[in-house]
């Protein structure tokens, strides 16, 4: 009898710890095991009966949901595409890249920003209607405001960078932010949001609901699809992985890569 109410105690107790478990890790359980999945169906739900997905449209990915949603954060808040000069900071990157496109389907204006000289002229292919050099943006001063040059921008570096953007954000403009690569602290007075009445919008793709995530694959499967993915992406077999994060280290790696696991 005492072994038996041993046991049955024992059981009660494992019961009650998984209870509390099952509530203390739902959210992680749903991001890795769960969520995966719905993005996946919110995506193939997103397309017209009987259109096919190839490889290619898969190139896009998480950057090109992020620039969908980005060029759409701008659209959403009114940034006039007249003469609708957007800033677009990592323009070499995926998300960058993706961006310019998009924004020249939407009628905007793209201002590529880039530490790379020798990829301006890939810049203007994609979309990007002047390219102008990191040192432009570098400003030491402590001035709350700085000369307003663009109407709105997309970040993708964060940081210095992205103070020194929403600092030179003409009135009523927006920021779409959506990385943190050159840092994630953030020196700002209040001045630019209550003197030019600048918004931040922080894009986060994890979270965004699937409805409006499925709005915006079907724009990206209609009228912002994109003709020339099959040029944004190099594909390489597993191990030449190690030589490509190499390069991304360094600052060398462009837009997007596929690497390709057994026979084609």
């Amino acid at each position: 009898m005492i072994e038996l109410r041993g046991r049955l105690l024992i059981c009660v107790i494992a019961f009650i710890l998984g209870f509390i478990l099952c509530f203390a890790f739902a959210e992680p359980l749903y991001i890795f095991l769960v969520k995966p999945f719905a993005v996946a169906a919110a995506f193939h739900q997103s397309l017209a009966p009987g259109t096919h997905v190839s490889p290619l449209d898969l190139i896009l990915g998480t950057a090109g949901l992020t620039a969908a949603m980005c060029v759409n954060s701008l659209i959403q808040h009114e940034i006039p595409t007249d003469p609708g000069n957007v800033l677009v900071t990592g323009a070499s990157g995926g998300v960058g890249s993706f961006a310019l496109s998009l924004l020249k389907r939407a009628g905007f204006h793209p201002v590529a920003v880039t530490g790379k000289p020798s990829a301006a002229l890939r810049l203007v292919e994609l979309g990007a209607r002047e390219v102008i050099g990191r040192d432009e943006l570098e400003d030491d001063s402590k001035k709350p405001l700085l000369k307003a040059r663009w109407s709105a921008a997309i970040d993708t570096v964060g940081g210095s960078i992205l103070s020194n953007v929403i600092r030179s954000i003409q009135p009523n403009g927006c920021v779409a932010a959506c990385g943190n690569a050159g840092g994630a602290e953030l020196d700002l007075t209040v001045f630019p949001f209550i003197l030019r009445g600048i918004t931040l919008d922080g894009i986060d793709s994890a979270w965004y609901p699937i409805e409006k995530r499925t709005t915006l694959w079907q724009k990206l499967a209609t009228d912002w699809k994109l003709t020339d993915l099959d040029s944004r992406a190099e594909i390489i077999p597993l191990e030449h992985v190690q030589e490509t994060v190499n390069a991304m280290l360094k600052g060398e790696h462009q837009e997007r890569t596929i690497i390709q696991i057994g026979a084609e």
